[in-house]
């Protein structure tokens, strides 16, 4: 059976041209380190690198780039094991959630609260013990007052249980609700 769609092509090359580009007026670097320091220097692309952010979901922001200071579900510092204080006024009796900020020395940076219950500002990364902070919302603006282990459970509680809809914060928002009830 022969076909008129496949006839041989007689005019093929029996030699391949290979071309290869080499600029060799570049000098080539030399590292400053020594042999030794070069075998610890971590190299993230290699092989067994995985991004913090390669189990997200498809819908999810994955973190990267600049956060809005209200996102209540910033993932940024996931990683680091902080996530946005996010939770209504811990010294009166205003409920309102909201994520907060740092108003020491006019930052107003993003805080943060961490697995071991410390806050921090993500802008001029001042920290502490949620304990050693005060607290002041727009009932008593200028006022800041410290709080109590229960009324700082209590603002707290709620904002977590919203940000635990988040997969990327639900294991860390867990693990810092457990923290707080140990709290003494």
């Amino acid at each position: 059976m022969t076909s008129d769609k496949f006839k041989p092509i007689s005019n093929i090359p029996k030699t391949e041209t290979k071309i290869v580009l080499n600029d060799w007026s570049q000098p080539v670097k030399k590292s400053p380190l020594s042999p030794a320091a070069r075998s610890k220097v971590v190299n993230r692309s290699g092989s067994g690198y995985l991004s913090p952010w390669a189990e997200t979901d498809i819908g999810e922001v994955a973190g990267h780039g600049p956060c809005s200071y209200s996102n209540k579900d910033c993932t940024c510092y996931v990683p680091y094991g902080y996530v946005p204080l996010y939770m209504s006024c811990p010294y009166c009796s205003n409920k309102n959630l909201s994520v907060w900020t740092h108003s020491g020395g006019g930052c107003y940076g993003p805080m943060y609260i961490s697995e071991s219950l410390y806050l921090e500002c993500k802008r001029c990364y001042t920290s502490g013990h949620w304990k050693t902070w005060q607290f002041s919302c727009s009932q008593h603006e200028g006022y800041q007052y410290a709080t109590s282990l229960a009324s700082f459970q209590d603002a707290l509680r709620l904002g977590l249980a919203l940000q635990a809809g988040n997969s990327q914060l639900r294991d860390l928002v867990k693990r810092i609700g457990i923290k707080l009830l140990q709290e003494n």
